[in-house]
């Protein structure tokens, strides 16, 4: 059964139980938990939304050119990229 962060944090968090009885009574691994409870640790301390959204990017290509690509690894919350985006244009 696949799990929401909120619903697994929240049903871990008012079980009382250690992690590793609450993975064993679920039957789900315990590195799974471990993910689910630090993503909600890092979205509940910057405020930001555990769903993934696509920021709207506007590349102009030159004649000359390829296309510009832009590839994002890590971290990023959308406001982050919109500002380093922003950035880039000034």
């Amino acid at each position: 059964m696949p799990y929401t962060t909120k619903t697994l944090v929240a049903e871990f968090q008012s079980s009382n139980l250690t992690q590793k009885t609450f993975c064993k009574e679920r039957s789900i691994p315990l590195s799974t938990l471990q993910y689910h409870l630090q993503k909600n640790r890092k979205f509940s301390k910057t405020g930001q939304q555990a769903i993934p959204q696509f920021v709207p990017f506007i590349a102009q290509a030159t004649p000359t050119r390829r296309t510009p690509a832009l590839i994002i690894r890590g971290d990023f919350s959308i406001v982050e990229i919109v500002e380093i985006l922003s950035a880039s244009r000034a």
